[in-house]
């Protein structure tokens, strides 16, 4: 960290150059060039009025001052800090200034942020360096930041994968089909209006259009109760399945069976009874039925109970294959990244990844198939507690010579 300050430091004496003070207005460029590719002009000015900077010259004190500032705000505006803050509030219900690892994906849910359970799982190992299991105020703001910037990193891949040149600008064609690999097409909004079509996209113009528009489906989320518009269009023709009398509500008979499909272990585990009931109450406080409303609400209740059950069944799976944090870390990267479009993995995925560390023959083929089904039985994917069984089981037999490889491929990874 102190490196990486001191690098910073040199980049605004550089900025500097010959001058002892760089207008305000040329601020924005001195953080394009530091790396911020979302830098935000408002939060610059933001961050400016808390330093109590008001100076329209700044000397390299008052540079570095506003540059540590706009660090410690995450680089947001004031009504972002309010809007992320109050999420956290909403999930803190015991006010202990924490959010445990449960908390933390409903509480990311509420701002709009998409994100798979693992790959959240991902992003709170590395703030949470303590490994204490929570994330304070700070940490949260953080976390969200963090998940700004893996948005920005797609949107420049997605605008590097057509700028073969390298010009750091391609055609407005161009940059229209990278838009579409960002999967923000999917979300039912219209194109970024980048300019005409004889005109260049700039690759700075680029992200921040994609950005802009990112904010807009977030925006969505939010008001479908954490539900994405075509998200919110299936759920639509779920609700209209169990509503077999067509009368906008889903009553207590169909309710059982809507249970029964979407969360069976809840249904038929006796145990599981009060918190069932406590969730359907929730919604239903007077029992006459779930409207739309009320159904989106308890679909999303379920999302939280299945992330839920799907920790435990983490800290379970931890706990027997005697991982330690930064294995479970390893091998949580190297889950995540075997992984195409999807929460789970399947066996050919899985067979893939094997061979890429170590050969298989038709013999060790066999052997790892069986393996797997065991493992998953019944399902035939495997989650992250399945695939940290299946690497305990395999590392334990040396599968293939798997110690020695998986350590040097880890290794790598790491660096």
């Amino acid at each position: 960290l102190r490196k990486i300050r001191e690098h910073e430091l040199e980049l605004v004496r550089q900025a500097l150059g010959d001058q002892e003070q760089l207008p305000k207005e040329q601020v924005t460029h001195l953080f394009r060039d530091l790396g911020y590719v979302l830098w935000d002009a408002q939060a610059i000015a933001e961050a400016a009025q808390e330093a109590q900077i008001q100076e329209d010259q700044l000397d390299l004190s008052n540079l570095w001052r506003l540059l540590l500032m706009y660090r410690q705000r995450e680089g947001m505006r004031n009504s972002e800090l309010e809007s992320i803050d109050a999420a956290f509030r909403e999930e803190d219900l015991e006010g202990t200034g924490e959010l445990t690892a449960l908390e933390v994906p409903t509480a990311i849910r509420s701002l709009g942020y998409q994100v798979s359970f693992e790959a959240m799982q991902s992003v709170l190992r590395q703030v949470d360096v303590n490994d204490s299991g929570g994330v304070d105020k700070m940490q949260f703001r953080k976390v969200v930041r963090m998940l700004q910037e893996c948005d920005a990193q797609l949107f420049l891949q997605a605008f590097d994968d057509e700028d073969l040149a390298r010009l750091q600008a391609i055609t407005f064609p161009s940059a229209i089909q990278a838009f579409c690999t960002t999967g923000l097409q999917s979300q039912s909004l219209d194109l970024p209006e980048f300019n005409d079509d004889g005109m260049l996209v700039r690759r700075d113009d680029f992200v921040r259009s994609c950005a802009a528009h990112a904010h807009q489906v977030r925006e969505a989320i939010k008001r479908n109760g954490g539900w994405t518009d075509p998200e919110v269009n299936y759920l639509k023709l779920f609700f209209r399945k169990y509503d077999l009398d067509r009368n906008g509500r889903i009553n207590k008979k169909e309710l059982v069976q809507l249970v029964e499909d979407v969360v069976p272990e809840m249904a038929h585990e006796r145990s599981m009874r009060p918190q069932l009931l406590s969730l359907m109450r929730s919604v239903d406080e007077e029992s006459n039925g779930l409207n739309l409303e009320d159904f989106l609400k308890l679909m999303g209740l379920f999302r939280s109970f299945k992330d839920k059950e799907r920790l435990r069944k983490e800290q379970w799976a931890i706990r027997d294959a005697g991982f330690q944090p930064q294995e479970v870390a390893d091998f949580r990267e190297l889950f995540l990244n075997s992984l195409e479009n999807s929460e789970d993995m399947n066996y050919p995925t899985f067979s893939h990844m094997i061979s890429g560390i170590t050969p298989l023959g038709k013999s060790l083929s066999q052997e790892l198939e069986r393996m797997f089904h065991e493992t998953c039985a019944p399902r035939h994917e495997a989650d992250f507690p399945d695939f940290l069984l299946l690497m305990k089981t395999l590392l334990d037999k040396d599968f293939g010579n798997l110690r020695e490889k998986s350590k040097k491929r880890l290794a790598k990874g790491r660096r």
